[in-house]
């Protein structure tokens, strides 16, 4: 489930994403403030983050699940091709690293939550400078 989860990200394909999280899921991309509640939410969610960032892709590095609880540690790359958010698009390419907790239910992602660095990614999409220091 988590691989395949992955997986589904880099198909940038949103109703096969939203096909792992259960109609109530909630989905917290913490850098970036937003908290998708339910599979409508998150929908819209998806088809922004594809829309701004072409060739998005996940590439899976770390897996480990205990019960109805999962993490994974993962590469999250793209090209800055779309608005992101307020932020017109650079053409360029960003890689981050990335941490995703999930919790699950009946097979399916009940609750994500995910991690990386904000201010990697923006400087590599030259949105900052790169001797910025939050």
């Amino acid at each position: 489930l988590i691989r395949d989860h992955a997986e589904a990200w880099s198909s940038q394909n949103v109703e096969h994403v939203a096909a792992f999280f259960t109609e109530d899921c909630e989905f917290e991309d913490v850098p970036v403030k937003i908290v998708s509640h339910g599979t409508a939410e998150l929908k819209g969610f998806l088809a922004l983050t594809f829309q701004a960032l072409s060739g998005f892709r996940m590439d899976v590095r770390r897996v480990a699940v205990r019960g109805d609880v999962a993490a994974l540690e993962r590469i999250q790359n793209g090209t800055n091709l779309g608005m992101f958010g307020p932020l017109p698009p650079t053409g360029k390419l960003y890689s981050v690293k990335t941490a995703t907790l999930l919790e699950l239910r009946h097979g399916k992602i009940r609750r994500a939550v995910d991690y990386w660095d904000r201010a990697s990614a923006l400087k590599q999409m030259g949105h900052l400078r790169e001797d910025f220091m939050p």
